[in-house]
């Protein structure tokens, strides 16, 4: 699945039963989504995110209530340079681990 507009976008988020603000797609690939604190971000908002695949180079989910299982749809995200994950309450070690591919301490 690749998102390569906003109406596409709206209509993937739809889909999941999600809402969107248009400006969060505008214009095709994203390198930076930041959502720190944003109501209602979860698992599948992840879905939508992880369809930026390569282009994506930055993301901030603080505060969301996104699981290890949200964390593998970011999986062909491979050129992700930031990851901001504060008072990501439900988030393990093992969902890292899922994305790194290795433990970091």
């Amino acid at each position: 699945m690749c998102i390569t507009n906003c109406a596409e976008a709206k209509s993937k988020f739809r889909e999941r039963g999600l809402c969107l603000s248009s400006e969060l797609f505008w214009g095709g690939a994203k390198q930076d989504i930041m959502l720190e604190e944003y109501p209602g971000v979860d698992d599948k908002w992840l879905e939508v995110i992880g369809t930026q695949g390569a282009s994506l180079l930055a993301l901030d989910i603080s505060g969301s209530a996104v699981t290890d299982a949200g964390l593998e749809a970011l999986d062909m995200c491979n050129n992700l340079q930031a990851l901001i994950l504060s008072y990501c309450g439900h988030i393990s070690d093992a969902g890292l681990i899922s994305l790194t591919g290795n433990y970091v301490p």
